[in-house]
């Protein structure tokens, strides 16, 4: 593609936060895009900048990044410069560029967050950071629509059961939260979706890491490293989990090796430990840490980079997710990515619509529509 010119502006992601849009200028059309950010961050991650600062540096740059391109020539200036733009330029703009792709006939299941915990909902006694389901493809749901509407039901289900405890909100992705510890959190989830959905948590367990005395501390209890790996088996076996993101601090391989070996039919997946870089990525593999990996454009800075990583997960056997980011922005571009993979970790609703209705709009749009990711489970 011809880019004739590039716009940076600074705008603001869903928690607040000061991020960048970018507006790509071709040659046939006009292509935009902006960068979504985190509140668990992995210490792995590619850095930001501040955005005037950022927006200020692409400024004396910006000649070098108009001409012909293609979306690899475009994102290897984009890391040649990755230091001096920040993961926000970068994303954005590789994100605008890529948004010029065809839509492809693949699709996604959803990752949908029912219950908020943790960082995101500040609880008291949710250690947890994130209560997933995801509808199973059988029967009569069979298109991205059924999908998105079964798991809207349940996340309305939810909160109805839990204002019968007491007082009800909202996390930052717009997951419930109520005053419930972990175990009680996954009784209710459980309960409602019968044999509807697949249940999954995203535990962060980095945030409620110790270093100092080296457990994880959690409302009721505190857990060795050996202990938290069988706490995860229980909890697994228990409650029927397909899907466990980052059940171990960000540099715990071991942690992660033990647990994908005991629980084969889990999708063991690393988000905080792998920050989505292929060369970690494939430390894991030697390793055989896990079964399932994130994908987050502006922890790498780069759909190249994205896409390397989920082809590496591919030849190895490895789910890879898409996912959204706690900041987030209007921005759709990574329902195009999210296209890519299985599974895509989109929310259900508030900012998540955003990347919800985007994926409606592709399938519409798509010659013959498929959901990729059916059930693991009858």
């Amino acid at each position: 593609m011809l880019i004739k010119d590039i716009k940076l502006i600074k705008i603001f992601d869903s928690v607040g936060h000061e991020t960048i849009e970018a507006t790509i200028f071709g040659d046939q059309a006009v292509y935009r895009a902006s960068a979504a950010g985190g509140t668990s961050v992995s210490k792995f991650a590619q850095g930001a900048i501040s955005p005037d600062t950022a927006i200020n540096a692409f400024s004396s740059l910006k000649n070098e990044f108009l001409g012909d391109f293609t979306q690899e020539r475009l994102d290897a200036l984009l890391k040649k410069h990755i230091n001096e733009l920040g993961s926000q330029v970068t994303t954005a703009i590789s994100l605008a560029f890529f948004s010029s792709t065809p839509t492809r006939n693949t699709f996604p299941n959803i990752l949908g967050k029912v219950v908020g915990g943790g960082k995101h909902a500040g609880s008291r006694k949710t250690s947890i950071q994130e209560f997933l389901v995801t509808t199973k493809v059988c029967g009569e749901i069979e298109t991205m629509w059924d999908v998105l509407k079964s798991n809207f039901e349940i996340w309305k289900e939810v909160r109805e059961r839990l204002l019968k405890i007491g007082h009800v909100g909202l996390d930052y992705e717009s997951g419930w939260t109520a005053d419930i510890e972990d175990e009680k959190a996954l009784d209710i989830i459980s309960d409602i979706v019968g044999d509807r959905a697949l249940l999954g948590v995203d535990m962060a367990a980095t945030s409620f890491w110790d270093e100092k005395i080296g457990k994880y501390v959690y409302y009721d209890k505190k857990l060795s490293p050996g202990e938290q790996v069988d706490y995860v088996v229980e909890l697994a076996k228990k409650y029927n989990l397909y899907f466990i993101e980052d059940p171990f601090e960000q540099a715990d391989f071991d942690g992660f090796s033990e647990l994908t070996k005991k629980l084969k039919n889990v999708i063991i997946t690393g988000d905080d430990i792998i920050a989505s870089s292929p060369k970690r990525l494939e430390e894991s593999v030697k390793r055989k840490a896990m079964s399932g990996v994130i994908v987050k454009p502006n922890q790498i800075g780069t759909i190249t980079d994205c896409m390397k990583l989920i082809e590496i997960a591919n030849a190895n056997d490895i789910t890879p997710i898409v996912s959204h980011r706690s900041g987030e922005t209007c921005c759709g571009v990574v329902s195009k990515l999210a296209q890519l993979v299985p599974l895509a970790k989109f929310g259900i609703a508030g900012m998540r619509i955003s990347k919800l209705n985007e994926l409606l709009r592709l399938w519409k749009s798509a010659e013959s529509a498929e959901i990729v990711f059916k059930t693991l489970r009858n």
